[in-house]
């Protein structure tokens, strides 16, 4: 299903009904310059944690380490219509410089997902879609923008995969509709973020399983890792009480796979959100998960 872009438009004169709009893109971006050396891209993924706890403090927070670290695509999970109004749309950082998907979810579930694509020269969006999972009991999906990034067409795409232990069947099927999904678009660079929800106990399984579906996983290749590996936890002890039942775990992850005659590498690979924010009493995180953010160099070879 086609989903709109959305721009905004600050406000015209000085009037106290004059308000800046949020408005559907209607052209599309002019090609960008063709890189003459490799196209560089730097992508962004957090579970941004939909608990009403400390909300809007926890959001914003996360709103401004995003925009430090300056990607040029912002992958969110777990938005809900609060977020979206109260933090994402209402960012100055996120009003200047980013064009955003409006908040997309699947069968009235009341959270769901996001896509921030930077404002730059060498990125263009070209549209972004959306798909529903056959699979799963949780109305879970996938939220695609496709993008022209130094004269190379790269998709990127996001998802929150079915969530518990136990579904694990119904995350390799949703794995595998993506994946299929995402081969449609014949792009030069394809790149599949999010919340994988895969637990320490089956890490191996899930991740071989990803790797067989023709992915390489970001971490695992920086840090020339074993696909097994099951460091880099994005999900564990910083996470607020209401969370701590739950072991640590890589639940999420940056994983991509290149067209013919292309090459890509990860440049860098880092955790964020990790900084506690003082509070009248305890002091609590942004958010239940880390988030990850990734640097990538593609060329045609």
């Amino acid at each position: 299903m086609r989903v709109d872009l959305l721009q905004y438009i600050p406000p015209v004169g000085s009037s106290a009904l004059a308000e800046g709009l949020w408005v559907p893109v209607i052209k599309a971006d002019s090609p960008p310059p063709v890189s003459a050396g490799p196209t560089s891209l730097r992508i962004a993924s957090l579970n941004v944690w939909f608990d009403r706890y400390q909300c809007e403090t926890r959001w914003n927070r996360s709103l401004e380490t995003l925009a430090a670290l300056e990607p040029d695509v912002i992958c969110l999970q777990e938005c809900t219509l609060e977020l979206t109004e109260l933090c994402v749309k209402s960012s100055q950082a996120i009003q200047d410089h980013y064009l955003i998907t409006d908040l997309t979810t699947f069968d009235g579930c009341w959270y769901g997902l996001m896509v921030l694509v930077r404002k730059k020269s060498t990125v263009a969006v070209r549209s972004a879609e959306s798909l529903k999972f056959h699979a799963g009991r949780l109305s879970r999906g996938l939220l695609i923008g496709h993008l022209e990034v130094g004269g190379m067409a790269v998709s990127i795409a996001t998802s929150h995969l079915e969530s518990y232990p136990q579904d694990l069947p119904f995350r390799l099927q949703q794995l595998e509709q993506a994946t299929q999904a995402l081969a449609d678009s014949s792009s030069a660079l394809t790149i599949l973020c999010g919340d994988f929800n895969i637990p320490k106990a089956t890490n191996e399984e899930e991740s071989l399983f990803i790797h067989r579906l023709g992915w390489t996983d970001a971490y695992t290749s920086f840090h020339q890792l074993s696909l097994s590996d099951d460091g880099g936890l994005t999900f564990g002890d910083w996470t607020p009480k209401s969370c701590s039942q739950w072991p640590g775990a890589r639940l999420d992850r940056v994983v991509y796979r290149t067209g013919d005659g292309v090459g890509a590498a990860v440049k860098s690979y880092a955790l964020f959100g990790s900084e506690p924010i003082q509070g009248d009493g305890e002091a609590f995180f942004a958010s239940d998960h880390l988030g990850i953010v990734v640097d990538m160099e593609c060329r045609s070879e």
